[in-house]
């Protein structure tokens, strides 16, 4: 050690960054001058910059058994169709071995998952709550909510809408919660919690507007600094809220976009694809277009970026709904290293080629509609929370789905 403290900073530092996740957790150990170089705000930064560029992931949460899998972007090839499935990797999570009723990923920032959990016994000791996790040190902060949240036998829930980002200005991150016009916003770094009221009623009241009365739909999509979800007014709209400043806003959806069909025949989902905001709009049964807004706020800016013919979309039945419901959804997740992008629609993942046209069934394709994806990195956003998994997952541990 004494020989690598007469290195300069910058040299240690490029070291450390050269190391396994797993080594430098280790190396923080080993005495306080490392502690205090692999905490420092610049060091987690500059690892999470390179993370960033080489190591972007997925974690893949299935309500139905309330399991979690970790894939790796970079392992798709486009010479196997199931490259993909056959690499996700089973990961623990803060308490899965617990009574969970209800598992659902709300959103991903900086490598950090955030998590919404309901468990206990029916209105006895039913609890819920949002779990911050950081899958690469275990370390989790959990936030009580709500019961009714994501207790999908009220209706309640379907009128919640949640999102997560990172304030720059502060140097923190922020749980964002909307009902009604009602906007609570919660600081993981003071843990507490403040209302802002907005004049707008942009989420759909239960009753109303009941196309969006989706779970799907209570995930928020982060991107530019904000939170965006489709909006629920009787306008065509992506609201917004702006983590830094604290504002709602919204974004008009380009005219194009909005085929003059029954309200049932067409379905849409906020989505990124690379580093732009997108809107894919479903006509159920023919064809699902991807429009991208090529400069962030500005409806001029929307472009139809492609479109996927045939019916690659069918019509299913939700539970809770009177009658039977024609829904779907098509959301961009990932423009793959060999040119495709990965989609997340209801019946699976689908990887398709822009250069083809072609679209394949890649991933978890059999599986319920309960399923919610979150991109992350590795990271080692420090919470200050004092809390860890009692056994952080390893290579050892983990097993691969067949």
């Amino acid at each position: 050690m004494s020989s690598l403290s007469s290195l300069p900073e910058e040299v240690q530092v490029d070291i450390f960054l050269r190391l396994p996740d797993n080594s430098i957790l280790a190396c923080r150990c080993v005495c306080k001058p490392l502690c205090n170089l692999l905490y420092k705000p610049s060091f987690i930064k500059n690892h999470l910059n390179l993370s960033i560029q080489s190591n972007r992931r997925f974690m893949l949460a299935i309500d139905d058994n309330k399991e979690m899998y970790s894939i790796n972007y970079d392992s798709r090839s486009a010479s196997s169709s199931r490259v993909v499935g056959n690499r996700a990797v089973h990961v623990g999570y803060p308490f899965w071995d617990k009574n969970i009723k209800t598992l659902v990923a709300v959103g991903s920032c900086n490598g950090l998952i955030c998590l919404g959990i309901s468990s206990g016994r029916k209105n006895i000791d039913e609890k819920s709550c949002i779990c911050v996790w950081n899958p690469s040190t275990g370390e989790y902060q959990n936030i009580e909510i709500p019961v009714n949240d994501f207790n999908y036998s009220s209706e309640l829930s379907y009128s919640v809408r949640y999102g997560f980002g990172y304030d720059s200005n502060i140097d923190d991150y922020k749980l964002v919660r909307i009902l009604d016009n009602e906007i609570e916003v919660y600081t993981l770094g003071s843990k507490s919690w403040k209302t802002i009221q907005c004049t707008e009623r942009y989420i759909a009241i239960p009753g109303h507007n009941r196309r969006l009365n989706v779970k799907r739909r209570l995930s928020g999509v982060l991107h530019n600094g904000s939170v965006h979800w489709l909006g629920g007014t009787s306008t065509e709209v992506i609201v917004f809220f702006d983590i830094n400043n604290e504002t709602f806003m919204d974004i008009p959806f380009p005219e194009e976009a909005l085929p003059p069909l029954p309200g049932d025949r067409i379905h849409k989902d906020v989505g990124v694809f690379g580093d732009c905001l997108c809107v894919a709009v479903v006509v159920v049964g023919f064809m699902t277009e991807v429009w991208v807004m090529q400069d962030y706020g500005v409806r001029e800016s929307w472009v139809k970026q492609f479109t996927i013919n045939g019916p690659s979309v069918e019509i299913i039945c939700l539970p809770l709904m009177p009658r039977c419901y024609q829904y779907s959804f098509s959301k961009p997740t990932w423009s793959l290293e060999n040119g495709e992008i990965l989609i997340d629609e209801h019946r699976g993942l689908v990887s398709y080629d822009q250069s083809n046209g072609i679209t394949r069934r890649d991933l978890f394709d059999s599986m319920a509609t309960s399923r919610y994806i979150a991109s992350y990195v590795k990271s080692l956003a420090y919470m200050k929370s004092g809390t860890y998994m009692e056994k952080r997952t390893t290579n050892g541990d983990q097993k691969k789905r067949k």
